[in-house]
């Protein structure tokens, strides 16, 4: 017998069926689905794992080598790195999450189902502000752009405050999203500090389109999230990638401590010329022409009033003083958000005293 959902209820009760029966029928469904996707999610991560596994710890190898991320935090971060490498990693022309839609999307019998699982090649980083929170369905805002977008999260058990920030790699429940497997919050009391800064760093990036952002800037944005502020560095915290950077840094680091404040100087240093080392990879020749265009740098920002003349950097490292200019001008361009990032953190802080 084929009952229309708006015909009376055979169970007697006088309602409709639609809100009788059917709406039980219509609530088992949904949960059907749910639970069918959640089981395709650690369907992918197994499918990942078991296929693209040296590809995956090559990656992981290379990302947590110097992330410097706390103990305490590694295992969510690892496992926030590696959702984001299997669901946004294009550089093999598709990310794993579409091949895995490529090879298994027949196996898949309910066409709704199907349909869900076709639109996860859309998954993307989102950092999103709660609105609203209930049972397992959150009212949120993109940071960004401020359009509306309904999280289902699957966890009752699971409360996130009003005002709180979730951020996570989101992927398409029909009109709403779910977030793939793992998401972090941040408690509203942290909230406008974290707000502030992800705004500051998109400004200071350059970039204007907010999606572009945080699928490249995912990796800070989350360890910001899990971490802080981090510490200052010290080059032995650092695995260099050749000898060379390494020597260079320890050069600078001798020489800022005889004339600056090296609690202040040398981790602004040694973050500029990590920097420096990710984005050019250099091949010195003369490592005092590194060193002392590095050295004057930094005197710019943490001393400007008392900077040294290309000749004394020069002699101090014993390299041309034209080499050491071009080099300071050649890497002030190549560093300018970094430097740019740094005059914000020292702009409260005095000029430090030279010994």
């Amino acid at each position: 017998m084929n009952i229309g959902r708006n015909d009376a209820c055979p169970c007697g009760s006088g309602k409709k069926y639609k809100k009788c029966c059917g709406h039980h029928s219509v609530i088992s469904l949904n949960d059907l689905v749910a639970k069918e996707v959640v089981d395709l999610q650690k369907q992918i991560t197994n499918y990942a794992i078991t296929n693209y596994k040296e590809e995956i710890e090559q990656f992981l190898d290379n990302r947590l080598k110097n992330a410097h991320v706390p103990e305490e935090f590694m295992e969510a971060y690892s496992f926030l790195m590696v959702n984001w490498y299997i669901s946004t990693n294009k550089e093999n022309g598709k990310a794993i999450v579409e091949r895995f839609i490529d090879q298994r999307l027949h196996t898949v019998k309910r066409p709704r189902v199907q349909s869900i699982l076709k639109s996860w090649v859309d998954a993307k980083p989102a950092i999103l502000k709660v609105k609203q929170s209930e049972n397992n369905q959150l009212q949120t805002e993109d940071l960004f752009t401020n359009e509306p977008v309904t999280v289902l999260t699957f966890n009752e058990a699971r409360h996130v405050p009003t005002d709180s920030i979730v951020i996570g790699i989101t992927i398409p429940y029909e009109d709403q999203v779910t977030f793939y497997t793992l998401y972090l919050d941040i408690p509203p009391t942290f909230a406008p500090t974290f707000i502030q800064t992800i705004e500051t760093w998109m400004e200071q990036s350059g970039t204007q389109n907010p999606t572009e952002y945080i699928m490249n800037s995912y990796p800070e944005i989350v360890k910001y999230a899990l971490v802080g502020e981090e510490g200052p560095l010290h080059q032995d915290e650092i695995e260099w990638s050749t000898e060379a950077h390494k020597e260079i840094a320890q050069l600078m680091e001798g020489k800022v401590a005889e004339t600056l404040d090296p609690k202040l100087a040398v981790p602004v240093g040694i973050s500029l010329w990590y920097d420096y080392c990710e984005k050019e990879n250099p091949r010195p020749r003369n490592k005092g022409v590194y060193a002392g265009a590095l050295h004057l740098l930094i005197e710019k920002l943490v001393s400007p009033t008392n900077v040294s003349t290309y000749k004394q950097m020069g002699e101090l490292y014993d390299a041309s003083a034209s080499s050491i200019s071009s080099r300071m001008k050649q890497m002030e361009e190549v560093l300018k958000d970094s430097i740019e990032k740094w005059n914000q953190k020292l702009e409260d802080v005095k000029e430090p005293v030279h010994n």
